[in-house]
């Protein structure tokens, strides 16, 4: 079990991003605005019950969605870290640091969507789950997959992790069956890649994971099936690479943290990790889109077209900002208006 001690530090860690993320004015992303429109202006999005339920208490507040955000982050990460304290008592639990290297990780967390809300039933699931094929216990197999079912009162792509559970403990495959008829759109979707939205794209999600991927070189041969399963989702499609984590776990402590001979450099290492992620939050949170320099363009773009009396166009990306500032329009087509104005 992990001492208070070193859950305080995962979650001083853990502050380091949402307290550059609360700086920043703005939320992250073109599908953040999506559910942002739909808390502060009622506009309709596609939602599963758990997250319609969620969504309809919020305020209209980003301070108030960013606290829920880092809530689930830390949560997940906690996760992490008692999934590695259950394969090396004495090191594992620094997986919950080394997970903070992989840039897919973070990036998955600092979008205001609806799967977010699904990520601490994912990994907590999973936990329970590990911890029953470890241990032999039906009973945590069963608790576990209960609990990763539950993620999908939120989200549709909680199937990816569930098939995955289901190859660590077979008897579950009756279930998946159902659940790959209902959530067809999701399959497809895991196995298909696209070139025109970034978090489609094959592989570089994968590739995201970094020094996690070390766990490829030890992982328990009983994870063998889940593991080539989500690494396969992660390979087509980038949006589901950060699922692949917890399945990392066990190879990456089993190979790094539980090998006495790298017992001083991981000190160093954790140190360095805490440093390169200070850093990394820093371009990750103020780099990130929308900027300040966008909104301005905005402004004057509305303004000319108003001067023009031309109608004023957007897509359905830069679209959620435009919704989000109450500029009225129901044109769909190019996103070149905005480029324009943002280059001029």
């Amino acid at each position: 079990m992990l001492s208070v001690k070193r859950i305080s530090l995962i979650l001083f860690i853990c502050l380091i991003p949402f307290l550059l993320f609360v700086a920043k004015p703005d939320l992250i992303g073109y599908d953040s605005y999506a559910f942002v429109n739909f808390v502060c202006l009622g506009e309709s999005v596609s939602l599963l019950p758990g997250a319609a339920v969620v969504f309809s208490l919020l305020p209209c507040n980003f301070l108030v969605f960013k606290f829920l955000m880092f809530v689930v982050f830390f949560v997940s990460v906690l996760a992490i870290a008692f999934i590695g304290d259950l394969f090396d008592e004495r090191n594992g639990w620094l997986a919950g640091v080394f997970v903070l290297t992989a840039p897919i990780w973070l990036v998955s967390f600092l979008k205001f969507e609806d799967d977010f809300l699904a990520f601490p039933f994912v990994f907590w699931g999973l936990y329970a789950v590990f911890r029953g094929v470890k241990e032999g216990s039906v009973w945590w197999k069963l608790l576990g997959s209960l609990i990763v079912l539950c993620g999908a009162l939120f989200w549709k792509g909680t199937l990816i992790p569930f098939i995955g559970v289901s190859l660590l403990w077979f008897p579950l495959l009756l279930f998946v069956v159902p659940g790959v008829f209902i959530f067809f759109d999701t399959i497809l979707i895991a196995f298909s890649t696209r070139f025109d939205v970034v978090e489609n794209f094959p592989l570089i999600g994968f590739l995201m994971n970094g020094i996690l991927l070390i766990g490829f070189l030890r992982t328990p041969k009983r994870f063998w099936l889940a593991l080539g399963f989500v690494a396969v989702v992660s390979l087509f499609n980038s949006k589901f690479a950060f699922l692949l984590v917890p399945f990392l776990v066990p190879g990456f402590v089993l190979y790094f943290l539980k090998e006495t001979e790298f017992v001083g450099l991981m000190k160093w290492m954790s140190v360095l990790v805490v440093l390169a992620f200070f850093v990394g939050s820093l371009i990750a949170v103020y780099e990130s889109e929308p900027s300040v320099d966008f909104w301005s363009a905005l402004s004057f773009a509305e303004s000319k077209a108003v001067d023009l009396d031309k109608p004023f166009k957007n897509e359905w990306s830069y679209g959620y900002w435009v919704k989000f500032k109450g500029i009225d329009t129901n044109f769909l087509v190019l996103r070149v208006g905005i480029v324009i104005f943002l280059f001029v």
